[in-house]
């Protein structure tokens, strides 16, 4: 039995769920919309909320009793019957695994619970892995939009969509 597993974060989870996120904005600057300069300062109660609020659904996964990832759903509230997969992170000792698996099943899980039909995933063009795990689930391109990552570089910024 492999010492992975994942669950849904509750909000007494809050702070580690503030530490790994803003590892993975730190660490992997590149990947992600948001910023670690933006994400630093925010005060506690927005890392709560975050575990409260029901359009949002975070995944832990765990090795052993460590937090090594996180994932994230979140539903948009002005159309309540689609949702967008956020915030993907694996730390790299643990990367390669096959773990990701987990973290679409939790979420798709989620949204199917959630009464969602419609599920929105991007990428950065050059995250191949992303890109791999997305079309493992069945996920179909949708477009792509120039962006200019937090690493200072214009890349295209690549959607799918897979309905349930």
């Amino acid at each position: 039995m492999s010492p992975c597993h994942i669950r849904q974060l509750v909000p007494t989870d809050w702070q580690g769920f503030k530490a790994i996120r803003l590892q993975a904005l730190q660490l992997e600057r590149a990947v992600y919309c948001a910023s670690y300069e933006d994400m630093k300062d925010m005060p506690d109660d927005f890392w709560q909320e975050r575990l409260v609020d029901n359009n949002f659904g975070y995944f832990g996964l765990y090795y052993d009793n460590e937090l090594i990832g996180l994932s994230g759903v979140v539903r948009d509230p002005a159309k309540k019957h689609e949702a967008e997969f956020i915030a993907s992170y694996i730390r790299k000792e643990h990367r390669g695994n096959g773990h990701s698996k987990l973290f679409y099943e939790a979420r798709i899980d989620w949204a199917k619970a959630n009464g969602i039909t419609h599920i929105i995933i991007s990428h950065r063009e050059s995250n191949l892995a992303s890109k791999k795990a997305n079309q493992h689930f069945g996920f179909q391109f949708t477009h792509s939009v120039p962006r200019l990552w937090h690493d200072g570089k214009w890349e295209e910024n690549v959607y799918y969509e897979l309905f349930l």
